[in-house]
């Protein structure tokens, strides 16, 4: 499910996680214009087009480009992520929070909400209550955990009687 190409970097062939430009634009808070100059300048590393025809970019750099930047060991996790995997999605976010990019979590946990996710569901009702990556707001927090709750998530439930 993850998206691993060969990326040529200075003239030698290498295999590894690819994201979407798309999702380095929301994670670096790029714009693409800016994303395609720092590929022109060898700064990041892309690869071939996935088989929606998206642009690839090395994961790793992209992790590297973040602020705070997220450890390389996380690249492969990324990838899965960004190639649709909903459990991945949820454990990516968890990383950036734990690393301390709050927006890159949110990014993770709306999109594998969107999807189903009452994890994500969960953790964006605690983000919108505390303020914490996104500005604070308790009808959307309600909104978040009230649709985790809905999916039986005890947590959000037992969050939702307090």
């Amino acid at each position: 499910m993850s998206n691993w190409h060969k990326v040529n970097f200075f003239g030698t062939d290498m295999t590894e996680p690819l994201v979407s430009i798309e999702t380095a634009m929301a994670l670096v808070a790029f714009s693409r214009r800016t994303l395609w100059r720092r590929i022109a300048d060898g700064l990041l590393r892309k690869g071939e087009a996935d088989s929606k025809g998206r642009t690839m970019l090395s994961s790793s750099d992209v992790l590297a480009a973040c602020d705070p930047p997220l450890p390389l060991m996380f690249a492969s996790l990324l990838s899965k992520a960004d190639a649709g995997c909903v459990e991945s999605m949820s454990h990516i976010a968890l990383e950036f929070k734990k690393h301390g990019n709050h927006s890159g979590a949110i990014i993770w946990w709306q999109r594998a909400a969107n999807l189903g996710c009452s994890d994500s569901m969960q953790h964006l009702g605690a983000a919108f209550a505390s303020g914490t990556g996104v500005d604070k707001n308790r009808f959307t927090a309600l909104m978040w955990l009230n649709k985790a709750a809905a999916h039986g998530h005890v947590i959000a439930i037992r969050q939702l009687q307090q």
